[in-house]
C-alpha cells in the first residue's frame, strides 16, 4: 500500500477540482468543495504550497471566496 502525505493528498485533490472547474482561484489561494461521508458539502480554502487546507470549512462557496479575498488583502 502506498502512503501519501498530507500535502500530496490535499494538493492532488485541489488540482483535480481545479482541472474540473469546481475550484476558484484568487492569487495563491484556492477553494474547493469537500464532503465527508454522509455530510453536506462544505468549502475549504488552501494556499499554494500548504500541507493542508486553512482549517475552517465554509457553508457556501461565496463565504470561502470572501475569506480568500481577506487573506489576499492581508
Amino acid at each position: 500500500m502506498t502512503v501519501v502525505n498530507s500535502k500530496t493528498f490535499w494538493t492532488s485533490m485541489f488540482d483535480a477540482d481545479e482541472a474540473e472547474g469546481t475550484t476558484i482561484r484568487i492569487g495563491n489561494w484556492r477553494c474547493a468543495p469537500v464532503q465527508a461521508s454522509g455530510m453536506p458539502v462544505r468549502y475549504a480554502i488552501m494556499e499554494d504550497g500548504a500541507d493542508y487546507p486553512d482549517g475552517k470549512g465554509f457553508d457556501t462557496q461565496q463565504q470561502a471566496v470572501n475569506a480568500m479575498l481577506e487573506k489576499k488583502r492581508g
